[in-house]
């Protein structure tokens, strides 16, 4: 673990230099270019045009890599904290590159310092996920955080980013917070899952598995649930055949290539991805991975616990929930988007995700009930 995340720090290192290099040029050409004294003939005008144009499509994919290489630093995170814990962490704008920061020498040393003892460390900025604190240390009780500080000055930034992390371990600590992210939010409440979560990555990878062979193939899930991995040009005769073979009334299509990096704190597709070689051909987009999700399913669960479904038209919601039975405690509750994109970013069971979420609604009423 010690190895992977050197070898990640330095890749990125270098990647960062390369987009520093990128974006020097082009301030270089753009002087050029607008400097009175230096008239450029039209040719030479081109051809600095030709090279802006190189310049930036170089940076873009420097980006794509970086977010790569954080993709594989997310892996070791979810291998060690979990998923649930880490969710939270991520909603912080991203640190910036990690090259040039005055204190990662420190990082370092630290992180060498706990596998030195037999300690699992993680430097939180080689991940999208890990953006409180500096470093996180694994335990036997769970995980601490590290603020690797070299100099006793703590100026008015530094406090604020200290009580930021306080506030999120704390929130972690004991599930209620408010305001956590400054957005003048209400208190939030962490609620523990009614069941253990049913996924399907074991059946998710065997379909490409044998995608791979046959070029196409699908798979039902479950009721509700289908999922379709091609490694060829996906058109309309491919949703028609999955719909129709599947019998979806109302399906969702959603196509995976569309969130590689999205960077929102759901599983990784270096962990989904059980073969190296999928992973990658997933970030080239030579498989294409769609999942299509029947509305018309998520109606029979709600129905089935006394419940309309309706979808939201409110941004990050995907459906409100409304009581059919007038008495109900809970006359109405939203699931949001973040939630229902578990479903296909994460291959989770759609029967296990409403159904947990509307017995952890029961198990709060009979809780207020004993009240």
């Amino acid at each position: 673990w010690l190895i992977l995340q050197e070898a990640i720090i330095k890749k990125l290192c270098y990647i960062e230099g390369r987009v520093r290099d990128c974006k020097a040029e082009i301030k270089s050409l753009n002087i050029k270019r607008k400097n009175p004294s230096i008239r450029l003939t039209k040719e030479e005008s081109n051809v600095v045009k030709k090279r802006l144009k190189v310049l930036n499509y170089q940076i873009e994919e420097y980006h794509w890599i970086i977010s790569i290489l954080k993709s594989i630093g997310d892996g070791i995170a979810f291998t060690f904290i979990h998923k649930l814990d880490i969710k939270p962490q991520n909603f912080k704008e991203s640190p910036g590159f990690i090259s040039g920061k005055k204190g990662l020498l420190l990082e370092k040393k630290i992180l060498r310092h706990s596998f030195k003892n037999n300690t699992i460390a993680i430097l939180n900025d080689i991940t999208s996920v890990l953006r409180y604190a500096d470093l996180t240390v694994i335990t036997d009780d769970g995980f601490i955080p590290i603020e690797a500080k070299s100099s006793e000055n703590k100026n008015s930034r530094v406090k604020r980013q200290e009580d930021k992390t306080n506030k999120l371990y704390k929130y972690l600590s004991e599930d209620v917070t408010s305001d956590l992210y400054g957005d003048g939010s209400e208190v939030m409440q962490r609620m523990e899952l009614g069941s253990p979560e049913i996924n399907y990555l074991d059946k998710f990878n065997k379909i490409i598995v044998s995608a791979e062979k046959n070029r196409f193939d699908y798979a039902k899930f479950e009721e509700g649930f289908t999922c379709i991995v091609a490694f060829e040009e996906v058109d309309n005769s491919v949703f028609d055949l999955a719909v129709k073979k599947q019998g979806l009334i109302e399906p969702f299509a959603f196509h995976l290539n569309m969130y590689k990096f999205e960077e929102q704190g759901y599983y990784p597709f270096s962990l989904t991805y059980f073969e190296p070689k999928h992973y990658w051909n997933f970030l080239e987009g030579k498989m294409n991975v769609l999942a299509f999700i029947d509305f018309s399913y998520l109606k029979k669960i709600a129905k089935d616990n006394g419940y309309s479904i309706e979808r939201a038209k409110e941004e990050n919601w995907a459906f409100n929930f409304k009581s059919l039975d007038p008495k109900s405690e809970i006359k109405e509750f939203k699931m949001s988007e973040h939630f229902f994109f578990r479903s296909f970013m994460e291959m989770v069971s759609i029967k296990w995700l409403m159904q947990d979420t509307f017995d952890r609604f029961k198990n709060k009423i009979n809780e207020l009930k004993r009240l």
